[in-house]
């Protein structure tokens, strides 16, 4: 986008400019991926998501409007200003999805399945690039390509908005909310922190790489030979897009097969490889006219970004959406992933400096951070299996269960309680208009012990006796699959 909206402005974005339409759109992207995320664990799945359908439909639709108004805004900044909201949006599906996709699929599927919604950015990234080549080759003007390409992006997001309105949130969503409190979250919080720093500080150390790289692999191209038009760019970043494909279909099995902390630590791996060897050959062996240095630097450059994506890319995205408890999962998956966004803003501003001073050095830089990455995966990042996902889940099915049955008790006491006070006014009004009757109210009274006075604590004994007759046998069985219906 940046460079078929330099085409249509006539002049080129500076290193800033450039910098701050990618810093602006992670911005707006991590502070919807920490909102959202939080909101969905408060409010529910289905009402944050309906929200940032709306929000991406009218910042896209109004991105494709930035054209230069004159006496209000430039087309630059109103074009700024609707990508930190087109951020916003974005930045609430990777907490929503990746929960979603885990909360309704049972253990042993839950990461094929959220393999799968992760996998659709793959296919995301080669329609993008191959929609803005077909506008071109075509003859429209760059101006009109970029919001064309928008606007056509609006059509998966109509069709998304109406499928979550018939939607509902999952029946282990629905039973664990009713029981998250201030206290619960704050002690989880402290109970997993050390696994939040893993999950979001990897994302980091990867972002800082992946959407650094990314959002400038067409100036990167040319620099290395690929061609110098809009239109050579999106050729090139075409036909990368297509080459990695395949490792985006081996994503949806890697981890079942693989592991899920052995295929990030692999992918930090091979990526760290990759970028270290495209620097090398960049430095010392580059020839721009050959033939075969182009296809050498287009053979490292697809391996990087298939281990980018299918590897590194997808157990980011998997692990804080599979391993957090239920009741957080969605605002701990937003955290790392704003970490991750974060990382996003740092490649962004760094990665045009070290692109101006020499492509080369970007490729050292992303070596470094991936070789960091795999010290902070290997140490931080839990190793865990289904067995262990199937554990929580019986936790949270026992827990959900018996605080049902305790809230039947509750209940079952405080009616019997108010059915006892409305009988105590009763004696008491029959006390007053009959003296031979208040009399006898208290004889009876005496008779039975007392039993109707409450003990040294203020309780009543025979209240809560038969409260607990309320739960026992066969009506307990039937009282506690109301309130368990009542919970889910």
């Amino acid at each position: 986008m940046k460079d078929l909206f330099a085409e249509e402005r006539g002049a080129a974005l500076s290193s800033t400019e450039k910098s701050l339409m990618s810093s602006v759109l992670f911005a707006g992207t991590v502070c919807g991926q920490i909102a959202f995320g939080l909101s969905a664990d408060i409010l529910g799945r289905k009402v944050v998501c309906i929200s940032t359908s709306s929000i991406m439909f009218v910042s896209a639709l109004c991105a494709s409007m930035s054209f230069n108004w004159e006496g209000v805004w430039g087309s630059f900044h109103m074009l700024v200003s609707c990508l930190f909201f087109l951020g916003l949006a974005i930045g609430g599906e990777y907490p929503l999805s990746a929960s979603m996709a885990s909360e309704s699929a049972d253990p042993e599927k839950s990461a094929r399945r959220t393999s799968v919604v992760y996998s659709m950015m793959g296919v995301g990234q080669v329609i993008s690039p191959l929609v803005t080549f077909i506008l071109l080759s075509a003859g429209l003007a760059p101006g009109w390509a970029w919001r064309t390409t928008l606007l056509i992006g609006l059509i998966p997001v109509t069709i998304t908005f109406f499928v979550r309105y018939g939607m509902q949130d999952s029946a282990r969503f629905r039973a664990v909310a009713a029981q998250r409190t201030a206290g619960s979250v704050g002690a989880t919080f402290r109970k997993y922190i050390f696994t939040l720093l893993g999950t979001g500080g990897s994302w980091l150390l990867y972002d800082i790489v992946t959407y650094g790289m990314g959002s400038f692999y067409g100036e990167l191209s040319t620099k290395m030979g690929f061609g110098e038009t809009v239109l050579d760019e999106a050729r090139s970043t075409l036909f990368l897009q297509i080459l990695c494909l395949p490792g985006w279909a081996l994503c949806i099995f890697l981890l079942d097969w693989v592991g899920r902390k052995p295929t990030q630590l692999w992918g930090f791996l091979g990526m760290a490889v990759a970028n270290g060897a495209l620097w090398g050959y960049l430095l010392y062996f580059d020839d721009p006219e050959s033939a075969s240095s182009l296809w050498i630097k287009g053979s490292l450059l697809v391996v990087g970004r298939t281990l980018d994506g299918a590897f590194v890319g997808l157990s980011t995205y998997v692990i804080p959406g599979e391993f957090f408890p239920t009741a957080v999962r969605a605002t701990f998956h937003g955290i790392s992933a704003g970490l991750g966004k974060l990382g996003a803003v740092i490649g962004s501003g760094v990665f045009p400096l070290l692109i101006g001073s020499g492509e080369h050095l970007a490729f050292l830089f992303a070596s470094a951070v991936c070789a960091l990455g795999i010290i902070w995966t290997f140490v931080l990042v839990p190793n865990y299996n289904v067995n262990l996902l199937k554990e929580r889940l019986r936790e949270e099915q026992e827990e959900a269960q018996g605080n049902a049955r305790q809230r039947l008790v509750r209940d079952s006491v405080s009616e019997l309680e108010d059915g006892s006070h409305i009988r105590s006014e009763m004696l008491s009004f029959q006390s007053l208009s009959s003296p031979s009757r208040s009399h006898a109210g208290g004889d009876a009274e005496k008779g039975t012990g007392g039993k109707a006075q409450k003990d040294g604590k203020g309780h009543l004994p025979d209240i809560e006796e038969d409260a607990t007759t309320l739960v026992s046998g066969s009506s307990r069985r039937d009282i506690a699959q109301r309130g368990i219906s009542s919970g889910s």
